[in-house]
């Protein structure tokens, strides 16, 4: 029998801020740090995104962000798919 796999971390793009939505989150029981955690304010708003993708992923941490427009950049987009980040984009409906 395998042992239980450890609780999955998320990690929280700036595009969905440092304070409301992560409080709402681990009220709701998540387990996430945000990027400003992580980084460290004001480094958090320089971070390159190609650089908190890689960082996340090679940390197993899934990926929450607002940041629809991602899809169009390339070096993200190669980013995701070499280090095989896990993420979810969340986008307003219109």
């Amino acid at each position: 029998m395998s042992p239980p796999e450890p609780p999955r971390k998320f990690f929280i793009d700036r595009s969905l801020g440092r304070v409301a939505i992560p409080k709402m989150l681990r009220d709701a029981g998540w387990d996430l740090i945000t990027l400003a955690e992580h980084y460290g304010v004001p480094h958090d708003e320089t971070v390159e995104d190609t650089r908190w993708i890689e960082d996340s992923a090679k940390l197993g941490w899934a990926v929450l962000m607002k940041d629809k427009r991602i899809r169009y950049r390339q070096a993200e987009i190669d980013a995701v798919i070499e280090h095989q980040a896990r993420c979810f984009v969340i986008t307003p409906v219109t």
